[in-house]
């Protein structure tokens, strides 16, 4: 799980259109897959007569579950050739998390660094999807041609890039 890339989150999802969107629960995490964890605190007043609540991060990062798409062949009979396949054709996705009633389907809710819960989608992406599929939507959410920011502001930051 170590040497799993994780899927960069698009950048239109990194910095919505109106600032204060993400006031109380921060900005979404980089990287697809992973949901910052919140909680709700119950705050008074200094007279303790209104109380309000908020949703705060924790500071933990959760693991959705990534959805499955399959191809179930011939769908008019059965036998051994409904079997479930992903269908070769198939171009690149964008992986997806699952989800019931609207909510995601966390894995875990307790990983501490994004990045690791980034990796970990990626390796159950890699399990459900197999090894070409996953290359292929990496190269599509990780293009160095539009992440070329990305890429200068994190070698900024590690004193591997001047500043221009």
């Amino acid at each position: 799980v170590s040497f799993e890339t994780p899927f960069l989150r698009p950048r239109e999802e990194l910095v919505p259109p109106s600032s204060n969107i993400h006031s109380t629960t921060g900005p979404p995490a980089r990287f697809l897959g992973v949901t910052r964890i919140t909680e709700e605190r119950h705050i008074t007043n200094t007279n303790y007569d209104k109380c309000q609540t908020v949703k705060c991060t924790t500071g933990k990062f959760g693991v959705e579950f990534p959805i499955f798409i399959v191809d179930r062949g011939n769908e008019d009979g059965g036998g051994s050739e409904d079997a479930v396949k992903i269908p070769e054709h198939q171009s690149p996705i964008i992986p997806k998390s699952a989800t019931v009633g609207g909510k995601k389907v966390l894995l875990r809710a307790d990983i501490e660094r994004e990045d690791m819960a980034g990796q970990i989608f990626a390796f159950m992406f890699r399990i459900l999807y197999g090894e070409r599929m996953l290359e292929k939507s990496l190269s599509i959410t990780n293009s160095l041609q539009e992440r070329s920011i990305f890429v200068q502001d994190t070698l900024q930051s590690f004193a591997g890039l001047k500043k221009e």
